[in-house]
C-alpha cells in the first residue's frame, strides 16, 4: 500500500538545518491512522500544496478502499502551513487568505465527504504526543505536567517498599515522562518543573534525602 501511494505521490522533501540529512515522505502510517503530506514546489503557494494535499489524501483513500478497508473521513482533518513575507520576516498566512479552498475527498461509492480543516494553530493528538505543525509545545508540556502531578500524587500515597519503588520509576514512570523526549524541546525550567514533581514523590520513598 505504501509503496503504491509513493510511486503516484511526490510528497514533500524535509532538509536538516544543519547537516546534509534529507528525508522524502509522502505519507507516515500507523495502523489504523495516516499522516498525507504535501507542499507546493512549483509556485510556493497555499494553492497548490491544497491542489496536492487533496490528490494525495485521495489516493490513499482509493488505495485502502481497494484493499477492503474504509476511511473514516468524519475523524479527518487537514492543517496547512502557508507563510508571508513582510519587512524581512516570514508570517504564517491566515485561514482568510485562502477561506475559499476546501478538500473533499470521495470514498468507493463516490460518494464526497468534506475534510474538516484545523487551524495551524491546533494541537494534534499523534502517538501519545500534543504537537502543532508551527512547532508550538506548550499543550504537550502542560499534559506532560499534569500527567506527572497525577502519577507522583499517586506514588506518595502508596505503600511501595524501596524496592517496589525503584522498580515503578525505572519501567514505569521514567518511559512515561521521557516518551515524548526525542520530539520536543523544553526548556531548562520545564524540565526543572517536572524534575522536583519526581524527586519530591520518590527520593522519600526511596528511603534517601533530598539535603546533601
Amino acid at each position: 500500500m505504501l509503496e503504491t501511494h509513493n510511486a503516484q505521490c511526490p510528497g514533500v522533501i524535509l532538509e536538516h538545518v544543519v547537516d546534509d540529512t534529507v528525508s522524502e515522505r509522502t505519507i507516515d502510517a500507523y495502523v489504523d491512522d495516516a499522516d498525507n503530506y504535501a507542499d507546493a514546489p512549483e509556485t510556493n503557494d497555499a494553492d497548490e500544496a491544497i491542489t496536492r494535499l487533496q490528490t494525495s489524501a485521495q489516493i490513499w483513500a482509493d488505495i485502502v478502499a481497494a484493499t477492503g478497508g474504509l476511511m473514516a473521513f468524519h475523524k479527518c482533518n487537514w492543517q496547512i502551513l502557508a507563510f508571508t513575507a513582510v519587512g524581512g520576516y516570514v508570517l504564517h498566512r491566515s485561514r482568510t487568505k485562502f477561506q475559499d479552498r476546501d478538500i473533499y475527498l470521495r470514498n468507493h461509492k463516490g460518494l464526497r465527504s468534506k475534510i474538516e480543516y484545523k487551524a495551524h494553530t491546533a494541537t494534534n493528538k499523534g502517538l501519545g504526543v500534543m504537537l502543532c505543525p508551527t512547532g508550538d509545545q506548550k499543550v504537550e508540556f502542560a499534559r506532560q505536567l499534569q500527567q506527572t502531578r497525577e502519577c507522583v500524587a499517586r506514588i506518595a500515597t502508596s505503600s511501595l517498599n524501596i524496592t517496589e519503588t525503584y522498580l515503578t520509576l525505572k519501567t514505569r514512570v521514567s518511559p512515561m515522562i521521557t516518551y515524548s523526549f526525542p520530539i520536543t524541546s523544553f526548556t531548562v525550567r520545564q524540565l526543572k518543573a517536572l524534575a522536583v514533581l519526581i524527586d519530591n514523590a520518590f527520593i522519600p520513598k526511596l528511603g534517601m534525602s533530598s539535603k546533601i
